[in-house]
């Protein structure tokens, strides 16, 4: 089976090991049972279906430490294609163009409906097989002498400039999560470990230079949690928590789908630093006083 494909498969029944056999003897010999399945994800590749009917084979994902930023409103964007029709015969391609389609500014309109659902949220250098019914490509009219109306159409797609970034080998290598040492105090008895009780300040800022986060806004820390447990539902800060020790401050950065769960575009910068552990607190009073966080 290939990736997207569905098949109903017809299971013998001398394999089935149910209840039926005991509670209605005998209703095997007559019942045949089907079993529907789909495949939805091979190795990295994986397989979308959108309420619009549009459908999405995702074939070369970015890994999420190495996607610094995600496509969104109003960014200007180029992408390699080539588009078939139901009968495999290619009508246009970038190759064949000798240049990438672009600029387009995403969310504008200037590229059929198809594009825009499938671009959303995507990372430079992302390649996927979109196939786009008629009224998210063309509609009842067509276009040009090839694409009749009623066409759905094939196209594999990919990223190859987000804004200024460019996709190149350098780009697809370099890892973006990661986190380095700002301050460490000269003695640490505790290590952070899976199942530590645990309090962070943080201080985030963002792509435009926006802040946010406890120290900025004069909140309490965020705790207690353990990584054994819920974590700080930030998945760069629990990579980047393990080994800190009480009054250590770390910088990380957090990859947007390594980030929030209420999504982000951009990679966010974190100062973060551990001001309790197993009930240990920093000598330090330079933190905002009251109950803890529960929420970053």
């Amino acid at each position: 089976m290939c990736l997207g494909e569905r098949r109903r498969l017809v299971v013998p029944q001398h394999v089935l090991r149910n209840q039926y056999k005991k509670v209605l003897p005998g209703i095997l010999d007559s019942v045949k049972t089907y079993l529907d399945v789909e495949v939805t994800k091979i190795n990295e590749m994986s397989w979308h279906k959108f309420e619009s009917g549009l459908r999405m084979a995702m074939l070369e994902p970015v890994e999420s430490e190495f996607c610094s930023r995600t496509v969104v409103h109003g960014d200007t964007l180029y992408v390699e294609y080539e588009g078939t029709l139901e009968n495999g015969k290619v009508f246009d391609s970038s190759a064949n163009r000798g240049t990438p389609f672009g600029p387009f500014v995403h969310g504008k309109r200037q590229i059929i409906d198809g594009y825009t659902e499938t671009l959303e949220g995507r990372c430079l250098g992302e390649r996927w097989r979109m196939t786009v019914p008629p009224h998210l490509a063309y509609g009842d009219d067509g276009v040009g002498d090839d694409i009749l109306g009623g066409a759905t159409l094939t196209f594999d797609v990919r990223l190859v400039q987000l804004n200024d970034n460019l996709w190149s080998q350098e780009v697809k290598d370099k890892k973006v999560l990661g986190w380095e040492e700002i301050y460490k105090p000269e003695v640490c008895e505790e290590f952070v470990g899976l199942d530590d009780e645990l309090y962070i300040h943080y201080d985030a800022t963002r792509e435009d230079k926006s802040k946010f986060g406890s120290l900025v806004d004069k909140n309490p820390p965020y705790g207690p949690f353990s990584l054994s447990g819920m974590g700080t539902f930030v998945p760069a800060l629990d990579h980047a928590l393990p080994g800190m020790c009480l009054g250590e401050r770390r910088m990380v950065v957090v990859p947007p789908r390594l980030g929030w769960a209420g999504g982000h575009h951009d990679s966010i910068m974190v100062e973060m630093v551990l001001v309790k552990i197993n009930g240990h607190e920093m000598i330090e009073q330079m933190f905002p006083e009251g109950p803890p966080k529960i929420e970053l």
